[in-house]
């Protein structure tokens, strides 16, 4: 995800769209800082299973789960620029359902998978959607509801 998220990022740079490309570093890169940040302050175990299916248990603490917060993070982020550049209504539509799937089915797995708790992913969602939604508010205050274009 952070690939997509800087292959992105390069391209609004060589555009010149410096204030879309200041956008997605705060808000994706923030979600990956937050979600280091919160991992540290927490330091919660990981499930206790050493080896669960094909995976073994990362040295990581748990919470939040970082897989989930950086996916989620990148996806409402790159919705947030669909939003703003005017992208027809079809497409945003499609991109949300698609992005919404793609981010449930990453913290659905890492359930699966015995790495995190339900609430680890429950709270990378939570997160990651704050800190993008808090940048956006910043940033394009008129996607606000309320607020005339």
């Amino acid at each position: 995800m952070m690939l997509l998220a800087l292959a992105v990022l390069a391209i609004l740079v060589i555009y010149r769209q410096f204030r879309q490309a200041l956008f997605l570093a705060l808000a994706a890169g923030g979600s990956l800082l937050l979600n280091v940040l919160l991992k540290e302050r927490f330091r919660r175990a990981r499930p206790g299973e050493t080896w669960i299916y094909i995976l073994s248990t990362p040295a990581l603490p748990s919470f939040p789960s970082g897989h989930t917060m950086v996916s989620t993070g990148v996806i409402a982020s790159l919705l947030v620029l669909l939003w703003t550049r005017g992208v027809p209504r079809s497409v945003r539509i499609t991109a949300l359902v698609s992005g919404a799937a793609f981010a449930i089915g990453v913290g659905v797995s890492r359930v699966y998978f015995g790495v995190h708790y339900p609430s680890d992913v429950l709270g990378a969602w939570l997160a990651a959607t704050a800190w993008v939604s808090a940048v956006t508010g910043w940033m394009y205050p008129r996607l606000l509801p309320g607020t005339k274009p």
